[in-house]
Formats: C-alpha cells, sequence, structure tokens
C-alpha cells in the first residue's frame, strides 16, 4: 500500500506535469502555431492554483484550527511577486526602446500589475483579449495574474467563513457546500455575460474575458476537488486511470475546437476546467504510473512545470518585441517564444527560487507547501518585502509614463506623441458626434457649427473619414458662410446594404445599416443644402468583407461593389430630388496597416530611435495608390454620372509630386494608416471651400 506522503509527492509531480501542459499550450498559441485553443492554458492555471492554494490552507486549518492569513499573504507575495517586478521592470524600459507608443501602455500595465489591477486597466486601454491591438501590450499576460491574486485576497476569506459555518452546525462539509455555491453563481456570471444578458448591467470591467467575476468558478472547482480529496474522497485505480483518460480528452478537445471567435469565458471553458480537474482528480488515486499519468510526470514536463511561473512571465514580452521588430515574420515570432525559455530559466534561478526557498537550487519543489523556517522569516519581513516589490514595480513605470508622456523632452518624440499618441480627436469625434443615432434625435443645435449663418447649410455624412474630415469642412464652411451639421457613424461600413466581416458580430453590422439609413431620411426634412459624402473604401478591400445573404458572407468582391453603387446611387438620386447638392468624397491615400506589409505605416509602435531620427514615416507612388484604391473610385465616378453628383478628390495636397507620403515637412499628417490627423484636415479647408462656395460644380478640385 502506497503511504500518504508518496502519493502526495506524485500528486505534486502531477501538478507540475499539468503546469507544464498549461504554459506550453499558451507559448505555443502566442507563438502563432496552429494551436487555436492554447490560450485555454490560463483556464488550466485557475484550477490548480483554486486546488493547490486550497489544499495548502486547509492542512493549515486542519493542524491549527486557524489560518494565519498574513503569513499566507506575505507567501504569495514572495511566491510571486520578485519575479512579476522583474519582468514588468525590464519590460517597460525596452518598451521605451523597441516602440514610443508601446511604452505608455506598457507603463500603464504595469503599475497596474503591481497593484492586483492590470485585468481591469487592460480591459479599459487596450481592449479585446484577441484584437489586434493586444498584440502591442507586452504585459497584456498579467491580465491571469491579477485575476489570481485578485482570488488570493478573497478565497481565504470564503474558505473561513465555511469552515465557521462547519463548527456551528457540526456539518463537516460546509465550507465545501459553500465553495460549491459560490462557483455556481459565477458560473451563471460567466454564462449569462456570454449571452449579452448582463450588458449594462454588470460592470464591463468586472466580467467579460478579463473580469474576475466569471473566473471565480474556475477556481471554485480546484478548491472544491481538494476540499473533497482533504474530506477522504478517492477514487479507485481504474476509477482514476479513466478520469485521467477523460480528462487529457477534454484538454485536448478544448486546444482544438475552442478559437477567439468562441465567447470565454462560457460553455467551451468547460472542457479545459474539467479537463483539468479530472486530471488532478486521477492524481488522488494510487493508480499506475503509466498512461496519461505517466506523461505527466514525465520529466520534460514536470521542468517545464517547474518553470512555467518565469516562462509564462518572459515569453510575451520577448514575443511582443520580436514581431515589433521583425514585423511580417512568423518564424521569428516562433523562435523568440521558444527563445525566451532562457530568461526564464535565469529568472527561476536567481530570482524566484532564491526569493521564494532560501536559494535552493533547481529541483526542489514547494507547490504551495509552508517551508518551515524560511516561513517564519517571510512572515517577519512581510511589510518590508511588499515594499520592495511594489515601489520599484509602480515608481520606474509612472517615471517611464510620465517620460513617455511629455516626449522624453525631445522634440522629434513631442511631436511624435502629439500626432500620434495622444493625438486629438477630429472635430465631429471630439463633440461626440460620431455615434450611430439617428440624427432626427439629437437635441436642436446638437452637431452643428457656425449655426445661424446666412449661407445654406452643409450636411456632413460619413464613417470615419467623414471625421476625419470634419475639421477641413467646418473651417471651409465657415469661411463660405454656412452651417454645418454632422451624421457620421464611427466603425460602419457605409453602406445600407447588408454587408459584414466574416467572423464578426452581426448585430454590429445590423446598428450600422440601421443609422446610416435614418441619416438619409432626416434629410429629407431638412432645409436644401450641400450633402457632403465621405467614407472608407477599406472595407470593400478586405478579402473577408461582402454581402450578407442568409447568415453568411458572400466573399464576391464584385457583387457587394455593384450592390453599394446601386444604393449610393439611389439615395444620391433620391437626395438632389429633395433639392440637396452632393458631393461624393474620393476616399483619401490609405496605407497599410499591417506589419510587413509593402506600405506599412504603424507610428505608434515606431522605436524611439526611429523616432528620434525622423524615420517614422511611409511614401508610396500615387500611381500605385489609385490603383489599389481604383475600384470604390470608378464607383463613385459612376454614381455622379447617373445622378448628376459632384466628386471631390483631396489627394494633390496629400499626394505631392506624384508620392503620397505620411508626413509633410516634420510634421505627421497621418495619425494611422487609415486616417489624416485634425491639423492636416484643417490644412484641406481651402480645398474643400470652392465645393462649398457654388450649387454647381465646385471649381477644379472637383472632378
Amino acid at each position: 500500500m502506497t503511504s500518504p506522503a508518496v502519493e502526495s509527492s506524485r500528486r505534486l509531480l502531477d501538478i507540475q506535469g499539468l503546469r507544464g501542459i498549461a504554459v506550453l499550450a499558451v507559448v505555443v498559441f502566442h507563438a502563432g502555431l496552429p494551436l487555436p485553443g492554447g490560450f485555454t492554458g490560463v483556464d488550466m492555471f485557475f484550477v490548480i492554483s483554486g486546488f493547490v492554494i486550497t489544499a495548502m490552507l486547509e492542512r493549515e486549518y486542519r493542524a491549527t484550527g486557524t489560518v494565519r492569513l498574513g503569513r499566507f499573504f506575505a507567501r504569495r507575495v514572495r511566491r510571486l511577486g520578485p519575479a512579476l517586478a522583474v519582468v514588468v521592470i525590464v519590460t517597460v524600459l525596452l518598451s521605451v526602446v523597441v516602440s514610443v507608443g508601446m511604452a505608455q501602455l506598457a507603463a500603464q500595465t504595469g503599475i497596474a500589475a503591481a497593484l492586483i489591477s492590470a485585468n481591469i486597466v487592460i480591459a479599459r486601454t487596450t481592449g479585446d483579449y484577441f484584437d489586434a491591438a493586444a498584440a502591442s501590450n507586452p504585459l497584456l499576460h498579467t491580465w491571469s495574474l491579477a485575476v489570481e491574486e485578485q482570488f488570493y485576497l478573497v478565497f481565504p476569506f470564503v474558505l473561513l467563513g465555511g469552515w465557521w459555518l462547519g463548527r456551528r452546525s457540526r456539518r463537516p462539509l460546509a465550507a465545501l457546500a459553500l465553495v460549491a455555491a459560490v462557483g455556481v453563481i459565477s458560473l451563471v456570471v460567466a454564462l449569462a455575460d456570454a449571452a449579452g444578458l448582463l450588458e449594462g448591467i454588470v460592470p464591463a470591467t468586472l466580467v467579460g474575458y478579463y473580469g474576475p467575476l466569471g473566473r471565480v468558478w474556475e477556481f471554485a472547482v480546484g478548491a472544491a476537488l481538494a476540499l473533497a480529496v482533504a474530506a477522504g474522497f478517492r477514487l479507485g485505480a481504474r476509477a482514476a486511470v479513466a478520469a485521467s483518460l477523460l480528462g487529457a480528452v477534454l484538454l485536448l478537445a478544448g486546444f482544438v475546437v475552442i478559437s477567439g471567435a468562441v465567447a470565454t469565458p462560457g460553455v467551451s471553458t468547460l472542457l479545459p476546467v474539467m479537463g483539468t480537474a479530472l486530471l488532478i482528480l486521477g492524481s488522488t488515486a494510487a493508480s499506475p504510473t503509466t498512461g496519461v499519468r505517466g506523461l505527466l510526470r514525465s520529466r520534460p514536463l514536470v521542468v517545464l512545470g517547474d518553470l512555467s511561473y518565469s516562462w509564462y512571465l518572459w515569453h510575451w514580452p520577448v514575443v511582443v518585441f520580436t514581431a515589433a521588430l521583425l514585423p511580417g515574420q512568423p518564424w521569428a515570432v516562433i523562435v523568440a517564444a521558444a527563445a525566451s525559455l532562457l530568461p526564464a530559466i535565469a529568472s527561476y534561478r536567481w530570482v524566484e527560487q532564491p526569493m521564494r526557498i532560501g536559494g535552493s537550487p533547481m529541483g526542489n519543489r514547494h507547490v504551495g507547501g509552508s517551508g518551515g523556517a524560511s516561513a517564519g522569516a517571510v512572515g517577519a519581513s512581510a511589510p518590508r518585502l511588499v515594499a520592495l516589490v511594489t515601489l520599484p514595480t509602480v515608481v520606474i513605470p509612472a517615471l517611464v509614463l510620465a517620460g513617455a508622456s511629455a516626449g522624453f523632452g525631445i522634440e522629434p518624440v513631442q511631436r511624435h506623441q502629439a500626432s500620434v499618441v495622444q493625438v486629438s480627436p477630429n472635430a465631429a469625434r471630439a463633440a461626440g458626434c460620431t455615434g450611430r443615432v439617428d440624427p432626427a434625435t439629437r437635441a436642436a443645435g446638437e452637431c452643428t457649427w457656425n449655426a445661424g449663418s446666412s449661407g445654406g447649410p452643409v450636411y456632413l455624412l460619413g464613417d470615419s473619414h467623414g471625421d476625419q474630415l470634419s475639421d477641413g469642412v467646418i473651417e471651409a464652411a465657415i469661411s463660405t458662410g454656412r452651417s454645418v451639421t454632422t451624421a457620421i457613424q464611427h466603425g460602419c461600413p457605409y453602406t445600407a446594404v447588408p454587408v459584414a466581416i466574416e467572423g464578426d458580430d452581426l448585430q454590429e453590422y445590423a446598428s450600422c445599416a440601421t443609422s446610416i439609413e435614418a441619416s438619409w431620411r432626416w434629410l429629407d426634412s431638412r432645409e436644401p443644402g450641400t450633402i457632403i459624402v465621405a467614407f472608407s473604401d477599406h472595407y470593400w478591400s478586405d478579402p473577408r468583407f461582402g454581402l450578407l445573404e442568409g447568415g453568411a458572407v458572400n466573399l464576391d468582391r464584385e457583387l457587394a461593389l455593384v450592390e453599394q453603387q446601386a444604393w449610393l446611387t439611389s439615395v444620391v438620386r433620391s437626395a438632389r430630388d429633395g433639392g440637396h447638392e452632393v458631393v461624393l468624397v474620393a476616399a483619401l491615400p490609405v496605407f497599410d496597416s499591417e506589419r510587413g506589409a509593402p506600405f506599412t505605416y504603424r507610428p505608434r509602435e515606431c522605436s524611439l530611435p526611429a523616432v528620434i531620427a525622423e524615420r517614422c514615416r511611409t511614401a508610396m507612388p500615387e500611381s500605385v495608390a489609385r490603383q489599389r484604391q481604383a475600384p470604390m473610385r470608378n464607383l463613385l465616378d459612376a454614381v455622379a454620372a447617373r445622378t448628376g453628383a459632384d466628386v471631390l478628390d483631396l489627394w494633390a495636397p496629400l499626394c505631392p509630386e506624384g508620392t503620397c507620403r505620411t508626413w509633410s515637412n516634420s510634421d505627421y499628417v497621418f495619425r494611422d494608416a487609415l486616417h489624416i490627423g485634425a491639423a492636416a484636415s484643417a490644412s484641406l479647408a481651402p480645398h474643400i471651400a470652392p465645393a462649398l462656395s457654388t450649387t454647381t460644380t465646385p471649381s477644379a478640385s472637383t472632378r
């Protein structure tokens, strides 16, 4: 018969093997390799933490009748804090050199990571975990550490409450029942949020991918399992083998079938959570050391488990920096992800282990153990340890954040900050006039400039490209004695035709079409004036964009253009029949927003040396730009020919001498690959004014 001590030691090996699988899955996913559900390795970590921490606290409670919370919190700081502090400080400092725009985001996240709130700050500043913007935050992964630390702050009190109830009611399983109840409530919250039922009811930062409320159940599953094992629950050898096998199948299924397109946490999260729980449950019996358990206890996985915390910390900054410095090179990201094991090993040996167990060499494993004499030292030095870990992790990023915000006192960097990183929004957006609303519902005078002027009204319609021209249109209208009212729908393909990008939320596109249709109906009741229509052609060049037919996206781009031409012809003709003049603005030149493309322009990712040397810029031959954007320009010309509308071409000032540039002299013209800044927009006013100074064909700038 295997002794409890030996079986407990074997279980620790299983836990380390599980940690090894979890971190490997996350790293493989972040390396861009074909493992769509690799990010669920984080869910595995949550279950493991719930099990290990609860088992540790239960042992202490059983031995002493209480839990010394100060000692527990000090051990958590000692276990997690030093390695996190080193990664945050190094990452924030390196981000300044790699990307000036990245530095502010990294600094904000670093401060939040030190203050156990990274998940909340990331949700507010970076956005969706699966959006492209997330790949620019080198400390994005600290969200999960924040959730775990928030669990550590609260869950010991839940356990103490359960044990207190158990003593009072003489029900030994009261703590297990309380943990299960908390877990069920959290799971219901997660499922309700995934179904969209909590929008506007629960703060977005508390639910969703980063939110702690929908993650508690994952920890609770591990905690409940630990309490059940402590109460004597065990599987027989055969049942343990079956549990381990089923757990492995569920884990693999999660890695393969779950993706960023699936709402998480949600029903799909049951796969990694229950898979991990079953594998832990399988380790509670004296089952054979072959098969799944043998794999978990294999030397490579156990070593990866030992390194899992440090590798998790280091891999993402290394991947992000590599992608920024070597854009469009997927092989480099894969190599970087593997190479991040080197700083992870160094961190484990010289930071994590010395701080954790007083300098013991690699190989001494304490999975949530107490640690004897060293634990007393931890408790005695807890305030000093917290200060040593937290202060530099807050102060250094704060200094970087302040320096980056001020452009480090370097004039080219200050210009970059003002034009790209801290760019002021265009006029319409600054006034809050870019929402998907029916203009008829706005108060009189809202989203109107130069009201009461003697000239006829000007109406600016469009998407973000209409917004980017709002500064210039407003100045041009004022110079010609006319008012301007905007009806802008930000983030929408400008059409009422049912369209979508494959994989996107169809409800978003429906709301876009509804508000755009409402804008044109609203014009029917307005005083006749000049309607300026400016919208992006970028959607119609996206290979994932097309007509929505029966809930599916038809990717025939030519068909989408035909339908757009028919719709635009209809609304323009109707507006002209109502007495309005219509000016269709040819979409301004755009650059590539994808890394590694021929004319990539990602100014927020420029390195500090590139910004100082004023090399953070992109140029493209006008002939190439016109060829790339010809389909929509041809469409506008066709609509104008059929309706009598005018087409306004503003390329000349943006493409001097046949070259479209993102800069002019030392100033930034484009704030990103697709939009010009407010100052550049205002500079176009003299080129827009002729289109507003007459009710006939507008001057030579109109084609």
